[in-house]
């Protein structure tokens, strides 16, 4: 996943000016795979995924960490092997 990551990297540099631009642009990229991860999580452990979803490490790293993306695809990769719509 990292030549992935470089390119989200990329993409959010393009409209940033300075680095509080890029951390704005960052955060706003990230938002939706959080948002994502968290409803996929909520669809498979119900009221637990609040646990994943309102830790304040979450906020943290959605502006710091790009590991949201692979967390993310594995998250929905669970999902989908779980409603019977994986690959394999």
């Amino acid at each position: 996943y990292p030549v992935v990551t470089g390119l989200f990297m990329w993409v959010a540099k393009q409209p940033a000016q300075n680095v509080v631009e890029y951390m704005r642009w960052t955060v706003l990229l990230l938002a939706p795979f959080a948002a994502a991860s968290a409803w996929m999580l909520g669809k498979l452990t119900r009221s637990r995924a609040f646990i994943w979803a309102a830790a304040p490490a979450l906020i943290l790293y959605s502006a710091y960490n790009w590991d949201l993306l692979p967390v993310a695809m594995c998250v929905g990769a669970v999902y989908a092997w779980s409603r019977g719509r994986s690959s394999t």
